[in-house]
């Protein structure tokens, strides 16, 4: 102990891979004179895009003369630092809710033009998750892809035959899961539909009989014909 105790130990640079050189940045560790030890001293988050690639650090080695104060005789080491993944993320999804209008016509297959991203900022097995539609009516619409590692662009498109005078409005949710049972994403869908005259209008009746006498003023009124159309909001013809 007391041999390495003649020596000053200290952290003499730390380089930021892909990063330029620098010192110990934000003193994100700490290295111990006396016992050579060197300890995190400060938060190394893998998701920080300047830590995700590691760290270089170089350690040098002074020793002291007899009055304590530093010799020439220095030695340095240099080794690499990587930080291990932690399942510490969630899924997210690039909005709380979306919202868009399509027509009626939509075909089966039409993709809705809404910008949709999940992410889970892990890497590896711990960024994967899966994603799905529930709620009431969420069967008329499906995504992909609905399995996803780190990130994605999630398409939305028409399953089923849509129909204004059916179903008007669709709201339901849209959830990112992965295996830990908290790590979730939600994001809520809100689809308005709109109405197209897609309806041949109709007759009340399929057909109008009248006795007319041959002696019947010009202008005389014979009778009521009503024509309704349900594409267009209760919308009737008259006709005398």
């Amino acid at each position: 102990m007391e041999k390495w105790k003649q020596w000053k130990v200290s952290v003499d640079r730390l380089e930021v891979v892909g990063q330029p050189k620098a010192g110990n940045t934000n003193s994100v560790f700490a290295l111990d004179y006396i016992s050579g030890s060197l300890t995190v001293n400060g938060q190394v988050d893998r998701e920080n895009p300047l830590y995700s690639a590691g760290f270089t650090l170089t350690v040098k080695a002074t020793e002291l003369k007899d009055d304590r104060s530093p010799s020439d005789a220095t030695v340095m080491t240099t080794f690499t630092i990587l930080l291990i993944d932690k399942n510490d993320n969630a899924p997210k999804f690039n909005s709380s809710e979306y919202r868009v209008r399509i027509t009626e016509l939509a075909q089966v297959g039409f993709a809705l033009p809404l910008f949709i991203q999940a992410e889970d900022k892990d890497e590896g097995v711990n960024s994967m998750f899966q994603v799905y539609l529930t709620g009431n009516n969420s069967e008329y619409f499906t995504i992909s892809p609905t399995a996803v590692q780190g990130r994605a662009d999630i398409r939305m498109r028409v399953a089923k035959h849509l129909d204004f005078e059916r179903i008007r409005r669709y709201s339901f949710s849209l959830f990112a899961n992965e295996s830990m049972s908290d790590h979730v994403g939600f994001a809520r869908i809100f689809i308005e539909i709109i109405n197209e005259n897609d309806n041949r209008p109709i007759f009340s009746k399929p057909l109008y009989n009248i006795s007319l006498p041959e002696n019947t003023p010009s202008g005389t009124s014979l009778l009521r014909i009503l024509s309704t159309s349900v594409a267009v909001l209760s919308r009737s013809h008259f006709f005398n």
